[in-house]
């Protein structure tokens, strides 16, 4: 019977993700003047969001973000009062000169951990 439980915990651990993943690795291989935007597209794919700066430049926004509710949320009472998940967000911006090539870039990481039930603060 415990292991029945255990699996419907695990089943219902409610893991969610959206975006393109980045690896840092490749970020830290672009070359300023060197790396085109098809280069980054065919790399990244379509990025969530594309902008232009005061300069006319083209910037490109990717973000990959990742949440996943820890097994005890599930706990009959208990996770309604003390609920909890984790989230982890990465994101590169890349900004684009007139000729389409990386001008700059910008990568970041950040990592919460989540209060969900009725005692988050």
């Amino acid at each position: 019977m415990k292991y029945i439980i255990f699996a419907i915990v695990v089943c219902l651990s409610g893991c969610v993700s959206y975006g393109n993943q980045i690896d840092k690795s490749y970020a830290q291989q672009l070359k300023k003047g060197v790396t085109t935007e098809q280069e980054v597209m065919a790399n990244l794919g379509k990025p969530q969001t594309i902008t232009m700066n005061s300069n006319g430049n083209k910037i490109l926004h990717y973000m990959y973000t990742t949440s996943a509710t820890k097994a005890s949320s599930f706990i009959p009472i208990y996770g309604a009062f003390a609920g909890r998940a984790t989230s982890a967000t990465t994101m590169l911006t890349v900004t684009l000169d007139e000729q389409g090539v990386v001008s700059d870039w910008n990568y970041s990481e950040s990592a919460s951990d989540i209060n969900t039930g009725l005692f988050a603060n």
